[in-house]
């Protein structure tokens, strides 16, 4: 179950996306944008996930009033395999 702890609700102050290059992020970014929302991308070219430093990289990133979406996903042409879903999760 989900709770909503803003009554009225309220946009956030930034929406950041994790996984930025994907049609999916790309249309949240077009969606975002017409609300007036702001919001920032991060990439695998920025935060490569698979990497440890990436922990650094995204604390530098992420402001403690963000709401974070994490659309990084590794796809189908990446392979179709247990070890490819587990590498997702």
């Amino acid at each position: 179950m989900l709770t909503h702890h803003n009554n009225p609700p309220a946009a956030p102050a930034r929406v950041l996306v994790i996984g930025a290059n994907g049609f999916l992020s790309r249309d949240l970014a077009d969606y975002l944008t017409g609300l007036g929302v702001p919001f920032r991308c991060v990439g695998s070219s920025e935060a490569n996930l698979f990497l440890p430093e990436s922990v650094d990289v995204l604390q530098g990133i992420i402001r403690p009033d963000d709401a974070v979406v994490m659309m990084s996903a590794l796809t189908p042409e990446k392979g179709r395999d247990v070890k490819t879903l587990m590498k997702n999760l």
